[in-house]
């Protein structure tokens, strides 16, 4: 991910969902849960990684995964623009 401009509010936290095909079953994470455990940096590329364990101990149907997001916490990322690459579900 790589934050070409920082949201206007300096308090917003960057989150990481993820959703199945049932009703309701999702997991979300701030950012800084990441195994790499960073802060979103503004201009530079950056890797966060998450643990598909991780993802089904918080009650994700990881069979039926449908929907990724990363994004601004609601009503704090005006101004935020961003991009994502290389998003991968992998098993190592």
């Amino acid at each position: 991910m790589k934050v070409v401009s920082a949201p206007s509010n300096p308090d917003s936290q960057w989150l990481f969902k993820i959703e199945s095909t049932l009703d309701d079953n999702f997991a979300e994470f701030p950012l800084t849960a990441s195994n790499e455990g960073q802060n979103v940096l503004v201009g530079q590329w950056q890797t966060f990684t998450f643990n598909v364990q991780d993802l089904y101990d918080a009650g994700l149907d990881i069979s039926a995964i449908n929907v990724v997001m990363i994004f601004p916490a609601w009503g704090t990322g005006n101004g935020a623009v961003y991009r994502i690459d290389n998003a991968m579900i992998t098993q190592n």
